[in-house]
């Protein structure tokens, strides 16, 4: 996702999460189908890929980049986070 590869997966773990709000496409656990339809969905639409994409690298960047990283530990430990 943070190198705007659009994703298909199972929805397990904390993949739905990471997902929502149109971030990649979720199959249900142990649906092989299912998961084969959404990546052919993702094969035949370039459109897709890239809204996609697009929205999965803008999470990744904006909640997981080291600098979010960084002021959530410092959240978490009570601090305040860093000034930018």
């Amino acid at each position: 996702m943070a190198a705007g590869v659009p994703c298909a997966a199972t929805g397990v773990g904390g993949i739905p999460e990471l997902f929502e709000n149109s971030r990649g496409l979720i199959a249900p656990p142990g649906d092989h189908r299912s998961l084969a339809e959404a990546m052919t969905r993702l094969a035949r639409s370039p459109e897709l890929r890239e809204v996609l994409a697009a929205n999965a690298m803008e999470n990744v960047r904006r909640r997981y980049a080291l600098d979010a990283a960084v002021d959530q530990y410092l959240m978490l430990l009570g601090l305040p986070p860093r000034a930018t």
